[in-house]
Formats: structure tokens, C-alpha cells, sequence
């Protein structure tokens, strides 16, 4: 069963992200509810993101991200489908940032 238990960190940053989507047209203000239970299910059941990256990348990187999500979150169990892992998912960051670093 998929959770919906953040906190209200995480509660503020998918309201600041939603805020941005409804700014940029990318989601309507009707289906507002069904857009923050989708990030918020992403990241309660284990894709953590990095919220701030998100919301300050750019328009391409942010539509990517949001569309992504919507498209691919197996809303019975909070999860990711068909291998999409988000841009500014955290696990991802780490693994690039830890990249980087070696010099690869």
C-alpha cells in the first residue's frame, strides 16, 4: 500500500514545486490535489529529491523531472516505472557528485 507520510519540510517543498508546475502551466489548478499526492507518494516511498536543485534548474531540467514523475509513478505503490529515475532525485546527485570527484 502506497504511504503518503512526510514531513513538513518535505510538505513545503512539493508545495513550492507545485507552485512553480501551476506558474509554468505544466499542471492545471483542478488537478493540483492529484499532482502533489503523486510527489508526495515519490518521495514517501522512497525516492528522495533534491528539492531545492529542482526547483532552481532550469525550465527543461524541472519539466522533465515533473513529467517524468507524473508518467511513471505507480500510484499503488509509490514507485518509479520503466527504470525513469528523476534528474534531481538525490541517489542519483550523490552518485554524480561522488563521479565527479574521482575525475571520471
Amino acid at each position: 500500500m502506497v504511504s503518503f507520510k512526510v514531513d513538513s519540510k518535505q510538505e513545503a517543498w512539493i508545495e513550492a514545486v507545485i507552485g512553480r508546475a501551476l506558474a509554468r502551466g505544466l499542471v492545471f489548478p483542478a488537478d493540483r490535489l492529484n499532482a502533489t499526492m503523486d510527489l508526495t507518494a515519490l518521495v514517501a516511498n522512497g525516492c528522495p529529491m533534491d528539492w531545492k536543485g529542482l526547483l532552481d534548474g532550469r525550465d527543461v531540467d524541472f519539466s522533465h523531472d515533473f513529467w517524468g514523475i507524473r508518467a511513471h509513478l505507480d500510484r499503488k505503490t509509490g514507485k518509479l516505472t520503466d527504470f525513469f529515475v528523476p534528474r534531481h532525485a538525490r541517489s542519483l546527485r550523490a552518485f554524480e557528485r561522488a563521479k565527479q570527484r574521482k575525475g571520471q
